[in-house]
C-alpha cells in the first residue's frame, strides 16, 4: 500500500529478490527500496511490506526501526517472516539509545537528534528506544532464531546490528 492506503501496483507474482532494504531513503544500499518519500517502492511500512510471500532472501534497514511504534516494529517484524524465504535473514542497524545517552556528558543538538530523530516530517521522528538486548528479547520472544548481534563502526553515535 502507499502512503495513501491505496494498493501498491507493486505486481504480486514479483521475482524473487536476494535483497530488498526497507526505509533506505534517497542512498539505499539494496533495491529495491522500500520508503514512504522516495526509493524504488513508495509505500508506508506501518501498513506492511508490499511484495508477495517468500520473495526476499534477505531484508536490510539501517536507521529505519526506531522509527516504528513498539506494535509497528512487532507487526512489521511479522511482515519480514511473511516476505523471507525460509532461509532468509533480517539484518538490522539500530541506534543503541542507553550506549548513545551514556556517552553524552551534557544535552546538546546530536544528542536530541539521537534520541528523537530529525523530525523534518511525520517520518524523521524516532517513536522507539532500542538497546541490543532489548531487540534480542523482543526477536527471540517472536520466533526469531540463530540471531546474531555486532558492534556496527560508526563514528559518531554507538549502533548494534541484528542478523
Amino acid at each position: 500500500m502507499n502512503t495513501e492506503g491505496q494498493k501498491s501496483n507493486y505486481a504480486p507474482n514479483a521475482p524473487l529478490h536476494d535483497a530488498i532494504e526497507l526505509g533506505g531513503g534517497s542512498n539505499p544500499q539494496y533495491h529495491p527500496n522500500l520508503d514512504a518519500l522516495c526509493g524504488d517502492i513508495i509505500c508506508d511500512l506501518r501498513r506492511g511490506i508490499p511484495l508477495p510471500n517468500e520473495s526476499a532472501k534477505k531484508i536490510y534497514g539501517r536507521d529505519f526501526f526506531e522509527h516504528l511504534t513498539f506494535m509497528e516494529g512487532l507487526s512489521l517484524l511479522f511482515e519480514c517472516q511473511r516476505v523471507l524465504t525460509k532461509d532468509g535473514m533480517i539484518e538490522f542497524v539500530i541506534p543503541d539509545m542507553a550506549k548513545a545517552i551514556s556517552m553524552h556528558a551534557e544535552w546538546n543538538q546530536h544528542l536530541s537528534n539521537i534520541i528523537f530523530g530529525t523530525r523534518i516530517n511525520v517520518f524523521e521522528y524516532h517513536k522507539m528506544w532500542y538497546s541490543p538486548e532489548l531487540m534480542l528479547y523482543i526477536l527471540c520472544r517472536e520466533g526469531w532464531r540463530n540471531i546474531d548481534k555486532a558492534s556496527y563502526p560508526d563514528g559518531n553515535e554507538p549502533k548494534f546490528i541484528v542478523k
